[in-house]
């Protein structure tokens, strides 16, 4: 946008470290505020209760989040534990985040009744938000990771394809490439880049 209204461009720098300490998010706003650091949470959620990954039956993760009342009361009868909404512990997102330990242990318990793919159903079906969690081989099967094209072929003369990450900034008008051009070999491209940077 700068290049069209001025006719000069601008470096874009985007930083790992600074992705990071971003994506920190309470993490690093409590400690900013109140000078205090953050223990580790594993996957809960500092300020909500249930929102965290739990155990199913067959021994997969599930991360739920039952972020207000009326989600907390509808997880409560999903999984079969009807009476937790009237729990004194978990009446309230303060009261539910002050006994978290206790609540995490009695979610757990129930989740490991059945196979995560029975849960995840019956969870979607009462809108309680959830997620799978996937290892490696999982995530770039998924139908989303392939239709994004996040895993493509390279021809490569030494391993025949090479299968790599697929780029995940996608333009509106710029299609992914059909063909990808195999690594180079140490030097392959010294005369062209000398040739590019003399015109520079």
């Amino acid at each position: 946008l700068k290049r069209r209204d001025t006719g000069r461009g601008t470096m874009i720098d985007v930083a790992m470290l600074d992705c990071q300490l971003a994506i920190l998010e309470n993490a690093l706003t409590t400690h900013l505020a109140t000078g205090a650091e953050p223990g580790r949470l594993g996957t809960r959620h500092p300020n909500i209760a249930p929102f965290q990954a739990f155990e199913a039956g067959d021994g997969k993760l599930v991360v739920i989040c039952a972020g207000h009342d009326q989600q907390f009361r509808q997880l409560c009868t999903t999984i079969g534990r009807p009476e937790l909404a009237a729990d004194a512990r978990f009446l309230t997102t303060e009261t539910r985040r002050r006994h978290v330990d206790a609540l995490a242990d009695i979610v757990g318990e129930a989740l490991r009744a059945r196979p995560a793919a029975e849960w995840l159903e019956r969870l979607e079906r009462d809108d309680i938000p959830c997620a799978p969690v996937h290892g490696v081989s999982e995530a770039v099967r998924q139908p989303q990771a392939v239709a994004r094209e996040m895993v493509v072929g390279i021809p490569d003369p030494a391993v025949g394809t090479l299968w790599v990450a697929g780029n995940p900034i996608k333009l509106d008008g710029v299609p992914e490439p059909a063909v990808r051009r195999a690594p180079p070999a140490l030097d392959a491209d010294r005369p062209a880049i000398l040739d590019w940077l003399r015109t520079r």
